[in-house]
């Protein structure tokens, strides 16, 4: 089974958990079902559209967000990279402290585009990864 929780900032940028659902399977109509469920009662309780999603990396849930939550910005959830992170990247830069540093630094501490851009490019030299595909799938996504 699949927990689905949905979990929003409140106007103090607390995590709220505001519902969540299970699905018996991964499938595009499971989520569609889903995340449209979820947009109805939005809309009902009188809430704003959602401006951000962050996610695991199914790729079933990235095309329903793309149809459901039209004006939303989809990203993917941090931690879930940071775990995969291991087996993308060779042992030598994972186990280096700085690369691991570095990577936090290029999502947490870059305060636009084009600094993250900068930040993003000057890691991927650094640490011999220009050619890492999963790196590259992660950042064109």
């Amino acid at each position: 089974m699949v927990c689905a929780p949905f979990t929003v900032l409140n106007h103090l940028r607390q995590l709220i958990c505001f519902g969540a659902g299970l699905l018996r399977d991964e499938k595009v109509e499971s989520f569609q079902w889903l995340f449209c469920l979820f947009n109805s009662f939005l809309v009902v309780m009188g809430s704003h559209m959602l401006k951000i999603v962050i996610t695991d990396q199914y790729t079933t849930i990235r095309q329903v967000i793309v149809n459901v939550f039209k004006t939303s910005i989809h990203r993917f959830c941090m931690w879930h990279i940071m775990r995969k992170l291991p087996e993308k990247v060779s042992c030598k830069q994972n186990g280096c402290k700085d690369f691991i540093e570095h990577i936090k630094g290029c999502v947490w501490a870059s305060d636009s585009s084009n600094e993250f851009e900068k930040s993003w490019g000057e890691m991927l030299e650094e640490f011999n990864l220009t050619d890492n595909e999963w790196l590259r799938y992660i950042y064109e996504i």
